[in-house]
Order: C-alpha cells, then structure tokens, then sequence
C-alpha cells in the first residue's frame, strides 16, 4: 500500500498539475525519433562545439548506420554496446540501435579493460560501436573475440567538428587518435558505406527491452537494469507534464552530463527529442566551456548535479552572465544543499529545482514542483502515476507510519521488471507487493513532501544508535569557507562507528579544522558529533560529478 499523505494533498495544492490521475503514454522509443523528423526536420537537434546539426540531417546518419549494423548481421533482440563520450554520435549510434530492434548497452568510456571485459560477458552485446581515440580503442579493441562480442564499428570522433576545428585536432591532438587496421570484425564508419540495402522494417512492441542500464550501487558487481520501451517512454511523459513552461522546438538543453548515464540519456536526449527541441553538447564537462557554450548556444534548461551548481555560485558576476537565457535549471544525482539552491537562484534569478531518481527507475521519480514552489533540501513528491511507500528498515514488507523515517520504495510505470540475468538480485529488490527497493532512508512531511535522510549502507551506527551522514555535511557546508564535503563512519572502538568529515575549502581560506569542528558540532546532536576531520584540495566524484563516498571509503 502506498504511503497515504503523499499524491492527493500534492494535487489538491498545486493546480498546475492537473493531469495527475490521467493515464501515462507509452510508446516504442522509435517513434520519438521519428515524429521528431517528421514535425521538426529543420530544427538544430545538435549544437556540438560550434557545429550545428538539424533532425533530417541528422537522420540520415541514424539510416545509414541501421543500415549498416543490419549489414554486418544486427537483428531485433541483439545486445549492441555504446562506448563513447557525449559527441552527435552517440545519439546517432543510439537511435540507429533502436530502429534495428536492438537493445542499447550503455559503457562508460572510462571503465578499465577489466570493467569492460566483466560488462561484455554479462550483457551478452555481439555488437561495440566506440569512437577513433585511442583512450578507447585500445580497451575496446582487444576484447573482440572474447565471450559474445564479434564486431566493433568505429566512428570518426572528429567528422562533425568545423573545418577549423578539424584542422586543429589532427595538428594538437594527434597522437589521441587511434590507427585502425579494418578487418571482418573491425569495421570504421566509412569502410562499410558502400552499397547499403534499405533499412529493414522492424516491429518493436513498448514491452520489448530498450536499454540495459548498469548500475553499481552501493556494493559489489555492477547490475543491469532492464529498461523496456515502456518504461523509458513512460518517464519522459512524465517529465512533459513536469515541465510545463518547456516550449516544444523551442529550448536548448544543456547536455553536459554524460549520456551513457541514465539521467542524461532520459531528460537530456530523450526527453528534448520528444519536444523537438536542441541538446548543447560537450564531450566532456568543463565548467568555463560549458558556460561559454551556454552563452554562445543561448541555453535555456540546465539538468546538472549539485557539485555543478555549487561551482557555478563561486563564480564572478560576470561568468554567470553568460546564463542569462536559462529558465529552467534541474538538480539530481544527488542531495542538493540549502545553501547552493538558495544561493544559485539568488545569483541567477532562475529557480533550481530538486529531483530523485535511479537507473532502475528510468531514471525520475520524484521531483519538486516548479513556478517558486519547491522546498529546499527536499525530493518533491512523485511524478504522476508514480507511488512512494515508505517501510520499515528491519521489515521492508511493513510499512511505517505517517512522519516516520522508512526506506523509499517505488511503484510506476517507469520502473524495471528486472535485473538483467540476476533472479537474486532482482527479488531481494523488490517488496512483496511490487515495490522496489531503493535503499535510500525517506521521511514525508505532513504535505506529502519526501525528504531523503540517508542511505541505508551510509547510515553510521555509533552505539547502536543510527547517524545520519547527510545532516551533518548539511551543517558544514553551511560555513561560508566550506566548498564540499563527505561524512563516511569510520571504526571506533568503544561505540562501533564515529563520523569523519572530508572537507575541500573554498580559495585563499585560512579556516583551522578546529574552527570547522566547533561551529558544526555546535548544531549537532551529541551523537553527531565529530572529532575527526581532514582537508584535502579534492573530493573523489564520480564521471557525472557527484561526491563519491565509496572512493573514500575504499581508499581507507
């Protein structure tokens, strides 16, 4: 059962959202693309580095790539991996896998031969379209062969930069790219432009599988979430009622964060193609870049994390100029502190909502109302057709009572039926009745707010008691020095566990850790309070820029 102080009384005092209880539409994803094409053909569907790219031009490559994976054997059903960073041919790759039928296996450039290697032979992909640097080919290229994958299509990562920009690649940046020496199995781009038959025309029905999405968590190997066509299309329709000053062929999105992640994939890429609309994109995030792109492309949504727009509050008056086209600015990822919110929308005059989602959930399931109405330090309520049912830590088929804490479990349509090839996994995460697990710690309040405490592998039991790590990196990142922070448990002795506090200063600050630790000790309870502290220039993150507390807590 759902938790009873949440949709009803959100619906009653918010108006604006008056398709609540209204069914969600689902479609095969395909059908994005193409009602795109076909509504928006002379809409810039790419601004990538000075370089502008409209929906029918754009489609052409989709074709000719389809075609071409059909070509050398691709077929409805066959797992097709991406490995590249944001370019236009990441979408390209993406659109073409999905118009074939096939399944998108999303890897994280980054990721060690190893990582790789262990992904390749869990997902089954036959298929690795990758791009021409040698930061990537050579992971990519050895592992052909190994367990399932047989070919690896490489695209030329330089082919939709301006001839100026071109030129200064290949001058500069030489030796990054990769020599490659084509075979049966490896293929470039334009080694297999010749003589291509017309697209095969592929039935997909919503219920088939779209993406695998891997996530880690928050222990042991990474696990495939199992996205259908339903699940993914369910959340952008979601999204579509959530934004409802978001002008179809209109906006321009910043597409900073990388689109091999789940929550760039949905509300960067899909999300935008659905309203016609224009995603400004980098290859990697760089915050001047990434302002001067804003400026340059006159950007008017911003979906980022919260270390982002930390960074962006540090800025001069005159950087933050550069977003004065921007209407809509979106935060998840992670917790956003009081302090960045209220400090961003100050400096900015552009309101900076907070949302919550996993890979597992399409990624969006909560967020906070737009139009001044959002409530700092907090998820929001569910997006429609979504329900939240808070349960008991120790039962998770209990649910707990109304203002108690509980862990977040939720039930909609945008939700995975399953872990790919993982039937343990996959029940331990769900309830009895339906619910997934999130493992995250969830309290409402009386007007049907959720608010995220911890999670439940973060919390620090000290003395049998449990602590709450975020509420105390929410009372030092309220010192004006304090620029980040992690709070992970660490052993004690007498009690189990004790909090310590890993804090990067903001520039030219001469605070003393004792300083740090009276004035949040302060405002904390007994059982919060920390005595050790350590300073460091930086804070391990993730690639999409969020505090990694599991780097820490691996690196101790």
């Amino acid at each position: 059962m759902a938790s009873k102080n949440s949709s009803p009384i959100y619906l009653k005092n918010y108006p604006e959202y008056t398709k609540w209880d209204s069914p969600i539409e689902t479609f095969p994803l395909t059908e994005i693309w193409e009602d795109a094409v076909r509504e928006y053909p002379d809409n810039q569907v790419i601004a990538f580095m000075g370089t502008h790219i409209t929906y029918a031009e754009l489609d052409i490559e989709v074709t000719k790539m389809a075609a071409q994976l059909q070509k050398i054997g691709a077929k409805k059903g066959m797992h097709i991996g991406i490995c590249m960073a944001n370019t236009p041919w990441y979408v390209i790759c993406y659109q073409a896998i999905l118009k074939i039928g096939g399944v998108v296996v999303n890897f994280n450039p980054l990721y060690t031969k190893k990582e790789l290697e262990y992904l390749i032979k869990d997902s089954n992909i036959e298929i690795m379209l990758t791009l021409d640097l040698v930061l990537l080919c050579d992971k990519v290229i050895p592992l052909v062969g190994k367990e399932k994958l047989k070919q690896v299509i490489v695209c030329p990562f330089d082919i939709h930069l301006s001839l100026f920009k071109k030129i200064m690649f290949n001058i500069f940046k030489a030796t990054s790219k990769a020599k490659i020496e084509t075979s049966k199995t490896i293929h470039t781009f334009s080694s297999l432009d010749n003589n291509l038959p017309p697209v095969k025309k592929v039935k997909i029905n919503v219920d088939d599988l779209a993406v695998l999405q891997y996530t880690g968590g928050t222990t042991g190997r990474a696990k495939g979430a199992a996205l259908t066509h339903a699940n993914l299309s369910a959340n952008i329709s979601q999204c579509i009622h959530w934004f409802p000053t978001f002008e179809k062929g209109k906006e321009r999105v910043a597409t900073f964060l990388p689109l091999f992640h789940v929550f760039a994939m949905t509300l960067c890429m899909n999300f935008t193609i659905k309203q016609g609309s224009c995603m400004i994109m980098l290859p990697r995030f760089e915050l001047k870049k990434a302002l001067k792109a804003m400026k340059q492309e006159k950007g008017t949504m911003f979906p980022g994390v919260p270390t982002i727009f930390q960074a962006i509050t540090q800025l001069s008056d005159r950087q933050r100029k550069k977003l004065k086209d921007l209407k809509i600015a979106m935060s998840g990822g992670a917790g956003l502190p009081e302090d960045t919110k209220n400090t961003f929308e100050s400096q900015t005059g552009v309101e900076l909502v907070e949302g919550y989602g996993l890979s597992e959930t399409s990624p969006v399931a909560c967020a906070n109302p737009f139009n001044g109405k959002s409530i700092p330090q907090c998820i929001g309520v569910p997006l429609p057709q979504t329900k939240i049912s808070l349960r008991d830590l120790e039962n998770p088929e209990k649910e707990v009572k109304n203002g108690e804490k509980g862990e977040l479990c939720i039930k909609g349509p945008q939700v995975m039926k399953s872990y790919w090839k993982n039937e343990k996994a996959t029940k331990e995460s769900f309830t009895k009745d339906g619910f997934f697990r999130t493992g995250d710690v969830g309290q409402f309040d009386k007007k049907g707010f959720c608010y995220i405490v911890d999670r439940i592998k973060d919390l620090i039991l000290r003395g049998g008691f449990n602590v709450y790590p975020r509420n105390i990196e929410e009372v030092i990142l309220t010192h004006p020095d304090v620029a980040e922070t992690i709070v992970i448990g660490i052993k004690d002795e007498y009690l189990g566990e004790k909090p310590k506090a890993f804090i990067k200063l903001k520039e030219e600050s001469d605070v003393t850790e004792q300083e740090i630790m009276n004035f949040a000790n302060s405002q904390l309870s007994k059982l919060e309070q920390f005595k050790d502290i350590e300073f460091r220039e930086e804070l391990p993150k993730t690639i999409i820029g969020k505090l990694s507390k599991k780097d820490l807590r691996e690196e101790l």
